[in-house]
């Protein structure tokens, strides 16, 4: 019998859901010993505004989270823009379409704060998220490090 599909939600992450990331992302993981992720207390200083959830059928499948900055060195042409710093869905809901689904969120969300240019890194290896930036219209631009730009235009 063939499986029904399923149904993608995002929405902003709630207090609630913040445990839930700290365990997805793995306690003490993460790029430096002050990752939000990895630390309930770090996690609940940081800002929210950019940070999404997104759940399969109702349950917690992954998160992304996003923020503004200025002037990226690899960039000097842009002065404003946001960055994607994280992406992550659980193993068994990956090609289900939630890493889709937070993308394109987090995408609406930039363009309606006016945000032109918005940009993300990911691991040379990562193939899965490369394909998907790229489907999404994210394009490479440095070597070595994964980093891709989409270029929007601002409502």
């Amino acid at each position: 019998m063939p499986s029904l599909p399923q149904e993608v939600t995002v929405r902003l992450a709630t207090e609630s859901d913040l445990p839930r990331i700290v365990a997805h992302y793995g306690p003490g993981g993460g790029d430096s010993p002050w990752d939000p992720f990895a630390d309930l207390d770090r996690l609940r200083r940081t800002a929210r505004s950019g940070l999404l959830i997104a759940e399969l059928d109702g349950e917690y499948v992954g998160f992304l989270y996003w923020y503004e900055a200025r002037r990226p060195w690899y960039a000097p042409e842009v002065d404003r823009y946001a960055r994607i710093s994280d992406l992550h869905i659980v193993p068994s809901a990956q090609g289900k379409g939630a890493g889709r689904a937070l993308l394109r969120e987090a995408v609406a969300q930039i363009r309606s704060a006016g945000i032109g240019d918005i940009f993300l890194e990911t691991d040379e290896d990562n193939v899965r998220a490369q394909n998907l930036y790229r489907r999404e219209g994210f394009e490479r631009v440095t070597p070595g490090v994964i980093r891709f730009r989409l270029r929007a235009s601002p409502p």
